[in-house]
């Protein structure tokens, strides 16, 4: 019989009069994987499956929000108990959800629906890795820790990491995880009477993933006949609660303080990507751009357990360039100059923003570079708002993530020693 391996949906927002085709693997009965629909004209051991996902304000004058399967012989069932509903969502209705949870679809009420049907949600593993596969990237991946986290476990996020085979070879992997790191930071300088309370703000299950590749290609230089040209690549997601600003800023330094320690023992450039959840001007944003926080930052005030002093400590040696911000030293003119550069903050050379949704607009992701080792090429153009407005917010139907795309391109330099 048919059976659902995944399902994605584009959007986490129904467009009234838009419809939005999940990405939906299938199981057929011989045991292959197919993302095509199943139509009626050419059903599967006599069954059939086609999937919407729509809002419609065409019964009764209300606003439909519909996320359904349909399975059997003929779809006039299903057209019967659509036309009957208002604005349920007939997933919900299927999964027999209580009637006062189930007015507001989304991604999640959607995949709850097939529950029952074993989704798998690991985007990494069925759909990214595969598919980038196949256009020769081999894929690292480090997914978030669970110690807080209790919903459905294909549904865990983490940061992964791709590189062409051709290009690259795989060096060596370093796992962070920051749950580890609190444990170690409370048996340092906590008191037992505190560790359950330090360990509960602390422990928020975010992760980095460091790789450490070697270069297939290029001129490693006439100074250094023969020597590997390294790069170590870090990617990460740092808590994203605005009310603890001190477990932000001791994340970020951690991860610079490991990452220290590989380029003093490998001397190699360096990328440190991700969601910092951090606004420029924030300290996090600072110890990675300059290299040290203001002792005077406002943030500095929120610091319960003591885990940012002495300020001292919060600085680090790497020559951390955001990648976005060489934007604004790039000479040039012409329209498309001005217009990238209407997209960027003066006061900060970063973009505007990264994320854009109803309740919040700016920049928390950022591309950093060792500005000693490396130097920025091109930059992927940025996107302005008013176009992204159109929709309401990110995601929409043109843009699947919350999070806009940020791309560079490197070229290695001759290195100057630290």
């Amino acid at each position: 019989m048919l059976s659902v391996v995944r399902v994605h949906l584009p959007s986490d927002i129904p467009i009234v009069g838009c419809e939005i085709t999940p990405y939906v693997l299938l199981r057929r009965p011989d045991g292959s994987i197919s993302n095509d629909d199943v139509p009626e004209t050419a059903p599967a051991d006599g069954q059939f499956m086609r999937y919407r996902w729509f809002k419609s304000p065409t019964i009764s004058g209300s606003i439909l929000c519909i996320a359904y399967k349909a399975i059997g012989k003929s779809l006039s069932a299903v057209y019967i108990q659509w036309n009957k509903l208002t604005i349920q969502c007939l997933g919900c209705v299927k999964s027999k959800i209580p009637v006062a949870k189930s007015y507001h679809c989304s991604a999640k009420c959607f995949s709850d629906a097939w529950q029952h049907h074993k989704v798998q949600l690991n985007h990494f593993e069925d759909f990214f890795a595969p598919e980038l596969d196949k256009h020769g990237y081999q894929a690292l991946y480090k997914k978030r820790t669970t110690e807080v986290y209790s919903g459905n476990p294909l549904a865990i996020d983490g940061c992964a990491t791709f590189f062409r085979r051709d290009k690259f070879s795989h060096v060596k992997k370093y796992e962070v995880e920051f749950n580890k790191a609190a444990q170690s930071l409370t048996d340092a300088i906590i008191p037992a009477a505190q560790k359950r309370m330090a360990l509960s703000r602390l422990i928020k299950d975010n992760i980095a993933l460091i790789a450490v590749l070697e270069a297939k290609f290029g001129n490693h230089g006439a100074e250094n006949p023969g020597k590997r040209q390294l790069l170590c690549v870090a990617n990460t997601h740092i808590n994203v609660h605005q009310d603890l600003k001190d477990v932000k800023l001791w994340e970020v330094h951690t991860l610079l303080k490991g990452l220290e320690k590989i380029a003093v023992s490998a001397d190699i450039p360096m990328l440190v990507c991700g969601d910092f959840n951090s606004i420029p001007g924030s300290t996090p944003h600072g110890l990675l751009a300059v290299g040290k926080v203001d002792q005077m930052h406002p943030d500095l005030a929120i610091d319960p357990l003591g885990i940012l002093r002495p300020l001292s400590k919060l600085n680090h040696q790497l020559p951390l360039v955001s990648a976005y911000s060489a934007f604004a030293r790039m000479a040039g003119v012409g329209y498309d100059f001005d217009h990238q550069r209407r997209r960027m903050d003066p006061s900060t050379n970063e973009p505007l923003f990264t994320n854009c949704t109803r309740d919040f607009t700016g920049t928390v992701d950022y591309i950093f570079y060792t500005a000693d080792s490396l130097t920025v090429e091109s930059l992927l153009e940025l996107l302005d708002e008013e176009s992204l407005r159109k929709d309401t917010a990110l995601p929409s139907p043109e843009w699947p993530s919350d999070h806009i795309a940020l791309l560079a391109e490197f070229r290695c330099k001759p290195r100057i020693r630290r």
